[in-house]
């Protein structure tokens, strides 16, 4: 429900940057990006990661600056 509601709130072409997690080799991993297609983006992680986790997603202004900051 919240990844719905998540996802609610950016409509192709808004600029954001995210966070999730996943396991890999039963660790846990936190990955940060950015995207102008966050909606595809979460669908694409959770093909590649079964236990994929969106844990936050904010809009920006500059997504690739934030990004890089991060």
């Amino acid at each position: 429900m919240v990844e719905t509601t998540t996802l609610e709130q950016f409509p192709l072409n808004t600029e954001c940057v995210y966070i999730d997690s996943f396991k890999y080799n039963g660790t846990v991993l936190y990955k940060f990006g950015q995207s102008n297609h966050f909606g595809q983006r979460v669908k694409n992680h959770k093909k590649t990661y079964a236990d994929f986790q969106l844990l936050g997603a904010f809009k920006v202004d500059n997504k690739i600056e934030i990004e890089n900051v991060i």
